[in-house]
């Protein structure tokens, strides 16, 4: 799901069709690649971070949906500096609406 809009639903409405899929019995995967402020693992009320086997990250499975998110991978204080190719670097000008802190300025 894409949108050019923040806080418009997108992981809300992703995390239902999810559940309601898995629930129909279907084999169901959900990756949440925001890098401005990914919300899957609150959404699923997820704090661990997923294992490894060799070199492969193994996905968190909740309720039959074997999830994974950058979420795991930063810390809840934190967003993901983009560099662009103008050299010019930002940090999510929302950070504080998608409940994280910049790079710059964590969240207290």
């Amino acid at each position: 799901m894409a949108s050019g809009k923040g806080g418009v639903g997108k992981s809300t409405v992703t995390a239902n069709l999810a559940v309601a899929l898995g629930q129909l019995g279907l084999k169901v995967g959900l990756m949440d690649a925001d890098i401005y402020g990914p919300s899957v693992p609150r959404l699923f009320d997820i704090h661990e971070k997923p294992g490894t086997t060799g070199k492969k990250i193994v996905p968190i499975e909740k309720y039959g949906i074997k999830i994974m998110s950058l979420g795991f991978l930063l810390r809840e204080d934190e967003a993901v500096v983009v560099a662009r190719a103008d050299g010019a670097e930002r940090a999510d000008p929302d950070a504080e609406r998608h409940g994280v802190g910049t790079a710059r300025h964590p969240r207290p």
